[in-house]
């Protein structure tokens, strides 16, 4: 630091005076900045947003619109010293080095986002342009500045419930933030997975709690060549002559108890990860658990406080000249455990991930990949499109068809949040959406095959999922025929056909036109549009999937098993009813036989797929039931009743609710509402006809009236079936398939899964 006293930035004298307010400019205006920055510095009687930076023009335009903020450049360089005071560094982790070092040695102070770099050595020379210029280097880990965060801080320094003996802290859950681009899903621009992202949050508040000192014991996660979406790690610290070791868990593929909870002597304090205030006392003896909270706090204070929390401390450093509270280089030490727990991974292996493609000699773990039939490449891979790559299908499938080895792999993927088990592999992903005809044409380019698992999901929107399913797959057709696409695989689904008219669902089943099934009748469509395609050079085939379940799987797994342990899963009229499911690894096995069957047998196919032997839904959810301990509810319902409850499923209440009571009242509340309903305020006035249709629209002049809803937990979830059993005999006969995995096997995987993925109570399952 260059002898530089600890409390002061600049070299000798006084601070040279700050002329307020002082203007600031965003760069990087994603998600976290618009959500969070814009909204508190627009707010700030001390700060002027003076300047967006943002590679994205339509984003920039808009916000800088909305936002009025004078200065809009796509290119940090464009911005001078006589423009701007400050900065605040929002872009992608790889970009805050250089990014950060150009404004501090042109005096602009900086405020980067987390993770501060991507390497321990990367920050400490960003603290060193800092010092060298004489101005305030902050980052973003606002959590430490958390009311509850510094009260257990004081807690443990005064050793108020005796001296700390363990930690456990957790965060994450399925899904995770909604980024609006890729950047945190790749590799080279994150640097990292999930330790990278949530980790700088966490491990600043252990460092912070426990001491900088801390070393990495262990460390473990599932990142196989991409980057991890789950890890594990235990820490050792030394607190005021006391070890202290904290086993933490970090996760966007499973919902964890996401909190901390630290273990002393007298007592266990613990809170989860958005409290800001209350920490819960369990007494190791005696008293009941009771409440805690610091003195001189707000409790009903906005979310926004914690960020302006952050800028009021950049900014008051910059005004005082000291240094502030999170300064630089007091988050050395957790980026330190960062690298050192990269530099120690071992593997995590679970039943249902793919052995590392890697080591050619690693052993699948499990008999479900044993039986596998993908082989190692003898050849040059080839090149294959799998479109909804971040969904349940097109994850597994991009899973599978690279650890064979015999494909590249290029991933669509519309929402980033939807990547995180894509991005444990080194593959490319593309952001694209089937909507547009120039992202079609960029996904295809250079492509040999094509795997189709897109499909439209604004559900109870028919307009938008017709032009995704059906719209989105002409124009895919259309573009891969041009491009040169040889073998198109086709996912449609047994929801073409109708529920109840045919006892045997085959490949020559005929297809329904119900429109009030707008899944069956949209996938239906774009079946045919595929097939109409087929000419001597383009191949299509149609692999029409029943009920596909497994790790990850949403509507046969996560929703009915959570459901079926709180007693509320209710088979009507279907315990007896063919399943047709048929487990994601079977699937994946029927997409490479279509990708890899030879084109004169197999051209213009459709093939029906599922498990062999087909269980009964009784079976099927009774595996589960017997497992978990429960029983498994069945009851009778008018047939009548049963086809509306199918035909018309929870998604189709979307627009009802859009136009509900509590929807009104919450559009009034969000018009008075500054910053969120400035915008719409000022178009409103701006377009009087506007604010009429739209009060008249949730019916706005209406009275308020608030009435409890009723409690979901509580509303049963009645589970109804088609009628008909599926026939695998074309899928035999055109793509020699057989299901690799039984049923058994797969739930007991499924299970496993469940069980970690906390679908399941840990308590429930018999292990």
């Amino acid at each position: 630091m260059n002898n530089i006293p600890v409390n002061t930035i600049y070299r000798s004298g006084a601070p040279p005076q700050i002329k307020l307010p002082l203007r600031v400019a965003v760069i990087g205006c994603g998600s976290f900045a618009e959500q969070f920055h814009l909204p508190v510095l627009a707010g700030h009687d001390d700060i002027k947003l003076a300047a967006l930076v943002d590679r994205d023009s339509k984003r920039l335009s808009r916000l800088a619109t909305a936002y009025g903020v004078p200065i809009a450049v796509e290119d940090q360089s464009d911005l001078s010293v006589n423009q701007i005071d400050a900065a605040i560094l929002a872009t992608p982790p790889v970009h805050h080095r250089d990014g950060a070092i150009d404004l501090l040695q042109r005096g602009i102070h900086v405020l980067v986002e987390k993770p501060m770099a991507l390497h321990l050595a990367d920050a400490e020379a960003m603290c060193a342009a800092a010092d060298d210029s004489g101005v305030v280097l902050a980052v973003g880990v606002y959590k430490r500045l958390l009311p509850v965060i510094r009260f257990v801080k004081q807690l443990l320094q005064e050793q108020r419930f005796g001296k700390p003996l363990r930690c456990t802290a957790s965060w994450g859950g399925i899904g995770g933030y909604g980024s609006a681009t890729l950047a945190l899903m790749k590799k080279e621009l994150a640097g990292g997975g999930v330790l990278m992202d949530l980790g700088p949050h966490l491990l600043d508040i252990l460092t912070y709690w426990f001491g900088e000192d801390g070393r990495v014991l262990e460390y473990r996660d599932d990142a196989r060549g991409g980057i991890e979406a789950d890890c594990d790690g235990l820490l050792g610290f030394q607190l005021q002559g006391v070890s202290v070791e904290v086993d933490f868990h970090l996760s966007r593929a499973r919902n964890l108890d996401s909190g901390f909870r630290v273990e002393c002597e007298t007592a266990t304090l613990e809170f989860g990860v958005t409290e800001r205030f209350e920490i819960t006392v369990y007494p190791s003896v005696g008293a009941s658990p009771y409440l805690i909270r610091p003195t001189d706090v707000d409790t009903g204070a906005s979310w926004f406080e914690p960020f302006r929390a952050e800028i009021d401390d950049w900014l008051g450093a910059i005004v005082a000249g000291k240094r502030p509270e999170l300064d630089g280089r007091s988050c050395l030490a957790s980026l330190r455990l960062i690298e050192e727990c990269y530099s120690k991974r071992q593997s995590l292996d679970y039943p249902w991930l793919i052995p590392d493609h890697q080591s050619p000699s690693a052993t699948p773990v499990t008999a479900a990949h044993a039986a596998h039939s993908f082989v190692r490449a003898t050849k040059a891979p080839r090149r294959v499109l799998i479109t909804g790559a971040g969904g349940f299908i097109g994850s597994r499938a991009s899973e599978l068809l690279f650890a064979s080895g015999n494909w590249q792999i290029r991933g669509q993927i519309r929402r980033p949040a939807s990547a995180s088990r894509l991005a444990r592999l080194p593959i490319e992903m593309i952001q694209a959406d089937l909507r547009s005809e120039s992202d079609v044409a960029r996904m295809v380019d250079g492509c040999d095959a094509v795997v189709h698992c897109a499909v439209g999901t604004d559900y109870g929107q028919n307009r938008s999922i017709y032009e995704v399913t059906v719209g989105g797959t002409k124009r895919l057709v259309d573009a891969a025929k041009r491009a040169g696409v040889q073998r198109f695989v086709h996912l449609s689904s047994i929801g073409v056909n109708d529920p109840d008219a045919h006892s045997v669902i085959s490949h020559d089943t005929p297809m329904h036109s119900n429109k009030d099934d707008w899944y069956g009748y949209t996938k239906g469509l774009a079946e045919r549009a595929t097939l109409a395609a087929a000419d001597g050079r383009f191949c299509p085939v149609i692999l029409r999937p029943g009920c596909v379940y497994g790790p990850y799987g949403f509507t046969f797994v996560m929703n009915p098993l959570a459901a079926l342990v709180q007693g509320r899963l209710v088979l009507a009229d279907s315990s007896d009813l063919p399943s047709n499911t048929v487990y994601v690894d079977n699937l994946a096995h029927a997409i490479c036989l279509a990708l890899e069957g030879d084109e004169e047998r197999i051209c213009g196919e459709i093939a029906v797929i599922s498990d062999e032997p087909n269980w009964t839904w009784g079976q099927y959810f009774g595996f589960f039931a017997d497992a978990l301990g429960v029983p498994l509810r069945t009851a009778s319902a008018p047939t009548n009743d049963l086809r509306a409850k199918r035909i018309k499923p929870e998604h189709a209440k979307v627009l009802p609710a859009l136009v509900s009571a509590e929807a009104k009242q919450f559009a009034k509340r969000l018009l008075r509402t500054d910053p969120l309903g400035t915008l719409p305020r000022l178009t409103m006035e701006r377009f009087p006809a506007s604010e009429r249709w739209l009060r008249k629209l949730l019916k706005m002049d209406a009275p308020e009236i608030y009435r409890r809803p009723p409690s979901r937990a509580s509303r049963d979830m009645v589970f109804t079936s088609r009628k008909g059993a599926i026939s695998l005999e074309n899928a035999k006969q055109a793509l020699g398939y057989h299901s690799l995995v039984d049923p058994e096997q797969a739930m007991a995987v499924t299970l496993q899964w469940a069980y970690y993925a906390g679908v399941v109570p840990r308590e429930k399952v018999n292990r």
